[in-house]
């Protein structure tokens, strides 16, 4: 795939996530479809935002409507 063992390991590690960049290397390596780990990317991202203990949003945004 032409990526270092230092972006191998990110990702392996959850330090980083899936880029667009290497969701089509992984396509075009293993046949499986970049736009697939894209969304995987961005829903698991989602969650671990919506879980976050870090604060309560809720309290922090107000709705307009």
């Amino acid at each position: 795939m032409k990526i270092s063992k230092a972006q191998l390991s990110d990702l392996i590690r959850q330090t980083k996530g899936v880029s667009a960049n290497l969701a089509l290397r992984v396509q075009f390596c293993f046949g499986i479809p970049g736009d697939l780990l894209i969304r995987l990317q961005a829903q698991f991202d989602y969650q671990k935002a919506f879980h976050a203990k870090n604060g309560d949003l809720q309290t922090e945004v107000r709705a307009i409507a």
